[in-house]
């Protein structure tokens, strides 16, 4: 063995350990940025379960309220259990709803509700009052069937009609707001719906009066 290793040897022995530090650090670094990039991906996936969750949230609440007014102008679905305080206390929970989220809404869609309220309701009738609704009061006294079999009908509730026919402006309103909803919500973004199918006015539900209120026999 030669009294003095020559630089040849000693890079020889170096290299390989210089090497293995190397990969070790590397291999650490990789490590550490695959954790944090997990971790990442995680709360991403939590946020976006939140996000998903209140959106459908969001449209179960804005599209039962919807459902359950319009079916009171339509004489359809539970319109019976209903009475016009019903009916305008849901629209102040729309109302609530949609104005305390308008940054999330578009343009489109806020306009479209308010197309929608407007032709349900005449909410200029004077200082404290309540809107009032824009559809017949006909016969709603002599059907009405609450859920709570002790509640009876109101007669000052027969004032809170305008005893107009504005079914059709409804029924418009109605089907442009229902389609743009789950689109305003990002429902197809996160459901396996690749499009939602539009709801045409021809789709919508007809006004159903009793036979009593339009006179027939």
């Amino acid at each position: 063995m030669p009294a003095e290793w020559n630089s040849l040897e000693i890079t020889k022995l170096i290299v390989p350990i210089v090497s293995s530090l190397i990969l070790a650090a590397v291999g650490m670094k990789i490590s550490m940025d695959l954790t944090t990039f997990k971790s990442s991906i995680d709360r991403n996936d939590k946020m976006i379960d939140s996000v998903v969750q209140k959106r459908l949230k969001l449209y179960d609440d804005i599209g039962a309220k919807l459902n359950g007014m319009f079916a009171y102008y339509m004489y359809v679905g539970k319109w019976k259990e209903m009475s016009p305080e019903d009916v305008v206390k849901s629209k102040r929970q729309l109302d609530e709803i949609v104005y305390a989220y308008q940054p999330f809404f578009s343009q489109e869609f806020f306009g479209a509700y308010q197309a929608l309220e407007k032709a349900m309701f005449n909410s200029y009738t004077g200082w404290g009052n309540d809107a009032k609704l824009r559809t017949r009061s006909l016969y709603r006294d002599v059907y009405y069937r609450p859920a709570d079999k002790t509640s009876a009908w109101n007669a000052q509730w027969s004032s809170a009609f305008t005893d107009e026919d504005n079914s059709e402006a409804i029924r418009n309103a109605y089907s442009t707001l229902i389609t743009r909803l789950p689109l305003e919500l990002g429902i197809p973004q996160f459901t396996d719906r690749q499009a939602i199918r539009p709801i045409p006015v021809e789709q919508v539900a007809t006004q159903h009066a009793p036979k009593e209120a339009t006179g027939q026999k």
